[in-house]
């Protein structure tokens, strides 16, 4: 027994999409931490702070003066 199709497939235009802003919040470089779970130090004796729930990492001198923040 073979089977045959009852229907035909149609074709329908994707719809259209618009950039309109993030879900969430903006996270800025002095944003608090919020659950950091891993820390490290890299050979020029930076340290870098993963923040999970911000999403990003943030690198710190070995003064402990911010240098930047990675998303």
């Amino acid at each position: 027994m073979t089977a045959s199709p009852t229907r035909q497939r149609s074709e329908t235009p994707a719809p259209e999409y618009e950039y309109t802003g993030q879900w969430g919040k903006q996270v800025h470089a002095f944003t608090p931490l919020k659950a950091p779970v891993g820390v490290t130090v890299d050979a020029e004796n930076n340290l870098w702070v993963m923040d999970t729930h911000n999403h990003r990492m943030i690198e710190y001198d070995e003064h402990g003066v911010f240098i930047s923040h990675h998303r």
